[in-house]
């Protein structure tokens, strides 16, 4: 399981991440990110101390990330810190 630490928007007004780093690796690409959680590998964030899984959706052709529901932000994604790239 890896951990997602930080995110990287194409533009902070629409907020589409476009990559994520990834613990370990460095900043990988969102549609990367993507293939590797619908090709069976694991990775979460960590909100208020507890790891929430990362899942890979689409909707009208464009694929996303988000978070299950834990009850805190909608998507604990957009609540990370930028990447520094």
């Amino acid at each position: 399981m890896k951990r997602i630490t930080c995110k990287v928007w194409n533009n902070p007004t629409d907020q589409v991440i476009t990559h994520v780093g990834v613990e370990g690796e460095g900043t990988r690409s969102m549609v990367g990110v993507w293939d590797r959680i619908k090709a069976e590998e694991s990775f979460y964030v960590l909100a208020n101390g507890q790891r929430v899984a990362v899942l890979a959706k689409a909707r009208g052709g464009k694929k996303y990330l988000t978070t299950n529901r834990d009850g805190f932000v909608p998507n604990n994604l957009d609540a990370l810190p930028s990447c520094i790239v």
